[in-house]
């Protein structure tokens, strides 16, 4: 395939070519696929840090890594997500958090975190602003709230890398893949790598032993 050509869940896109234009209700539910681009449409390769994504007949243009926003599936102190919800509170504070992210802040997969180490979202910002490694700040949160045992941080983390896969969050993580023509994508298993999908990784990447 030509190095012009982009390419998202198995659609090729070729330079110079017409996509349709947009009808008037399209924007869907999902937080990274809200930026339409209407009108007929000729394009040339996605700008830096952007992807193209197809929708109800609509090209979208979407984020794809926000720079300092790591995995779901990067650990701190063995345990999954946490440095993520780190990494959003630093881009937020710097204003480097893109628009579509501040809704969740503090709740989904950041709430399970809180709720497991007993801490509170405004507590933790706060600290977070002040500065310190991960493992400062994951000490912080054993001596505010618990620390768990190394058994209930094996079960954390199976339940949270295992989330959407047959289980009640599963209808949604299948809708969100039918809003940015996924549903194809049947490897796309859990919500974790949905995330990685949506932001421009590829989960078959993720190393061994991690979902």
């Amino acid at each position: 395939m030509s190095s012009s050509t982009s390419t998202l869940c198995g659609y090729h896109f070729h330079p110079n070519q017409e996509y349709p234009r947009p009808s008037a209700s399209i924007r869907g539910s999902s937080p990274f696929s809200s930026r339409v681009v209407h009108g007929n449409l000729r394009f040339n390769s996605p700008p830096k840090n952007r992807r193209l994504s197809v929708k109800n007949a609509g090209v979208y243009l979407t984020d794809m890594n926000v720079l300092g926003l790591r995995s779901c599936y990067q650990k701190v102190g063995g345990l999954y997500h946490l440095g993520r919800m780190f990494d959003k509170i630093r881009l937020h504070a710097a204003g480097n958090l893109p628009e579509e992210y501040h809704a969740n802040l503090g709740k989904g997969f950041d709430g399970r975190a809180l709720t497991f180490l007993r801490v509170d979202y405004p507590s933790v910002v706060e600290r977070v602003k002040q500065g310190g490694t991960d493992e400062e700040l994951l000490d912080w949160c054993f001596t505010q709230g618990r620390r768990p045992s190394e058994e209930e941080i094996e079960i954390w983390d199976e339940f949270m890398r295992k989330r959407g896969w047959n289980d009640e969050g599963t209808p949604t993580l299948l809708r969100r893949l039918q809003e940015i023509h996924c549903e194809h994508r049947t490897d796309i298993r859990t919500s974790f790598d949905f995330i990685e999908l949506d932001e421009g990784r590829d989960p078959r990447d993720k190393p061994p032993g991690q979902g």
